[in-house]
């Protein structure tokens, strides 16, 4: 494997860069820290400026690149692998965010446990110890330049389980729930900043499918707290059986003052919940006014669209949205 040098200006700062490997992982491994939040392509935080050198992008539909970056040689660091030694414009960090202390870690699958048609829980243990802020997530490292993102659903600890649903013709997804126990996979986290803040407001949390996951390790979280504020709950799904990791939801809700509604969109005869989308869910059943609370979303790019968009004509208060778009 070839390794190139990428020189920082105007810092004058020089690491090695892997081939392969993109930069913003290899500037961490060299112990240099570049702005970042989301390592996925989505947020812009990591742009820099390619002055001199050749390159590759990971994810060349990434939704934080613009036409206009691309004719100015931009590039996101977290989706840019080196093709020759670089010059970039870019600032550099003293060292990580304290919310972002991201390193890497070695996980052995210890469950694959198939919870509804096409949705695994994983489980892996990890050592040392996960550290994370309930509602990050963590980027798997699949083999070559296959990569994907998932949200933890447990608390920090040695142990951290994740949620996948798995999609026909969809790599990644298929070769995360393929895994079988014993296997060993590389990962990094913690990821993303639509993790759960104290806060004396009460708080929504709306799910949807698998979005779920990042929901739950928050409650998790939440039902921790010594007294902690009123919480509102609203998960949806396709159907009855979709709604994956309903009874540790409900457990986890039972710790403090909280109510938790449901809604699918094929309901069965006997269903009792909403049935529908869980962004019209709530709005029939959440009191006025939205912006005495905190609000954390995430979920299909659809849903969590749907559900800022009525934020938005609520008047809610953009720095009281925390939301994670899958996808």
């Amino acid at each position: 494997m070839r390794i190139f040098n990428v020189k920082l200006l105007p810092s004058g700062v020089v690491f090695p860069a892997e081939e392969g490997r993109d930069l913003l992982r290899s500037a961490r491994k060299a112990g240099v820290w570049l702005p970042f939040e989301c390592g996925w392509g989505s947020c812009g935080s990591c742009k820099a400026t390619v002055v001199e050198g050749e390159y590759a992008e990971l994810f060349p539909n990434a939704p934080a690149l613009r036409p206009r970056d691309r004719q100015r040689r931009r590039v996101i660091t977290c989706q840019t692998m080196p093709l020759s030694d670089l010059v970039l414009e870019a600032p550099v960090l003293n060292g990580p965010p304290e919310d972002l202390q991201v390193r890497e870690y070695v996980g052995v699958l210890v469950q694959n446990q198939l919870l509804a048609p096409e949705v695994h829980r994983l489980v892996f243990r990890v050592d040392p110890a996960v550290s994370f802020i309930p509602g990050q997530y963590a980027i798997f490292h699949l083999g070559g330049s296959l990569r994907r993102a998932y949200s933890m659903c447990s608390l920090p600890g040695s142990e951290v389980e994740f949620l996948v649903r798995r999609y026909e013709g969809g790599q990644g997804s298929q070769r995360m729930a393929d895994l079988v126990p014993g296997e060993r996979v590389c990962l990094e986290l913690p990821y993303g900043r639509a993790y759960l803040r104290r806060t004396s407001r009460p708080i929504v949390m709306v799910a949807g499918g698998t979005g779920v996951a990042p929901i739950l390790a928050m409650v998790r979280s939440w039902s921790t707290w010594k007294d902690p504020p009123a919480l509102w709950v609203f998960y949806g799904a396709r159907t009855p059986q979709d709604l994956v990791l309903l009874d540790e939801l409900e457990k986890a809700l039972e710790q403090g003052p909280a109510r938790l509604v449901l809604a699918v969109n094929e309901p069965a005869e006997t269903w009792r919940g909403e049935t529908g989308f869980v962004s019209e869910a709530v709005a029939r059943r959440l009191p006025l006014p939205w912006s005495h609370y905190e609000w954390y979303v995430a979920g299909p790019p659809a849903m969590v669209n749907a559900v800022r968009k009525i934020l938005d004509a609520e008047g809610v208060p953009i720095t009281q949205v925390h939301y994670d778009s899958f996808g």
